[in-house]
């Protein structure tokens, strides 16, 4: 007897019409989920995507971060991946055609800044004097550029509005603003060569990744460890974090971020995700035609090579990392890229 009423309870609950839900309930469902989670349902039907990207408000301030594949300039269609998920989906993105994603900050060699402000029709430029910057973060209001040497450009947003209201914001120009520049002291060793240098938010802190390479790698980089260091406004000092806690590390030259793991529906601690980027910050896809079949001309074995590597904090044997990522010699690194969840609902294909 108890038995039938289960095969029963099974039964009206799979000829349910699921996809007919209100909208409210489903609403009130997707608001107690994770990132991770509400991605999967989304995948559902339509009408609970359409709930997904329209009406869960909050979601809308989340991105969720994936690898966009190179190699694709030339298509209307691109490939990304999420690697915590372990899938691939194709993103309609049309006015990629023809185009290279290039990250916010790559065009530090012509050592120029842009802003954009809501209500104004163009860009706004500003020249900079000195060497390039290496990168560039937006953390608690204010922009900060980060030198070779490990010093720090600050430009306030406060400054920026005002230099821009005094202009006709209906018009692009160049501009004026205050930079403040900090020297910072390191509280390791001072290290320049074979240093790729990233600056992350991270809850409000500003953190520097150094990512230390094999100069003698050749055109692809072969990783060899990852420091981290954490910037004390009060000291003016680099300080060292050996541990992020809940937060996952994603860099890329086109763009750093931190997320919660636990946010995201992870059991996943001390993370660092990072890209196949090449040593030169302005170096491109377009430029790299010549590293296709490169391996094959060159009888090198590309066994085991990869467009994206992890990394842990939590291990101390660092010489595991040189065997866990070498870049892939013969393809452009993928670049990450962060939307929101509304935005991916609508322009991911649905398998």
């Amino acid at each position: 007897m108890g038995r039938r009423r289960r095969d029963k309870k099974r039964k009206k609950l799979a000829d349910a019409d699921w996809a007919g839900l209100p909208d409210n309930i489903l609403e009130i469902i997707f608001e107690r989920l994770n990132l991770m989670d509400c991605m999967s349902v989304s995948d559902v039907c339509k009408s609970w995507r359409h709930v997904v990207a329209q009406e869960l408000s909050g979601w809308q301030r989340h991105g969720f971060p994936w690898l966009l594949m190179s190699g694709e300039k030339d298509k209307r269609v691109r490939t990304c991946s999420s690697i915590l998920q372990g899938q691939e989906w194709e993103m309609l993105l049309p006015e990629a055609y023809g185009r290279y994603c290039w990250g916010s900050y790559q065009d530090c060699q012509s050592q120029e800044l842009a802003f954009w402000v809501p209500g104004a029709q163009s860009w706004f430029e500003h020249k900079l004097d000195g060497e390039p910057f290496v990168d560039a973060v937006f953390s608690n209001g204010n922009f900060y550029l980060l030198s070779n040497d490990y010093n720090i450009w600050e430009i306030k947003g406060a400054d920026i509005f005002a230099a821009i209201k005094k202009d006709d914001a209906s018009a692009p120009a160049a501009f004026d603003i205050e930079r403040h520049c900090h020297e910072v002291t390191m509280s390791d060793e001072h290290e320049n060569d074979g240093v790729l240098k990233y600056l992350v938010e991270s809850c409000g802190e500003l953190l520097l990744v150094c990512r230390f390479y094999n100069t003698k790698s050749g055109a692809v980089l072969v990783t060899n460890d990852f420091k981290v260091f954490s910037l004390d406004f009060s000291e003016m000092s680099w300080k060292r974090v050996e541990s992020l806690g809940d937060q996952i590390l994603f860099l890329g030259k086109c763009c750093s971020r931190s997320v919660s793991s636990s946010g995201l529906g992870l059991n996943v601690t001390d993370c660092i995700y990072f890209s196949n980027d090449h040593a030169v910050p302005w170096w491109n896809e377009w430029d790299s035609d010549h590293l296709d079949g490169i391996s094959a001309r060159l009888g090198l074995d590309n066994t085991g090579r990869k467009d994206w590597g992890c990394f842990s904090l939590r291990n101390k044997n660092r010489e595991n990392l040189y065997f866990c990522f070498r870049g892939n010699r013969d393809r452009w690194g993928p670049v990450w890229f962060t939307a929101p969840q509304w935005w991916c609902c609508k322009n991911l294909v649905l398998s």
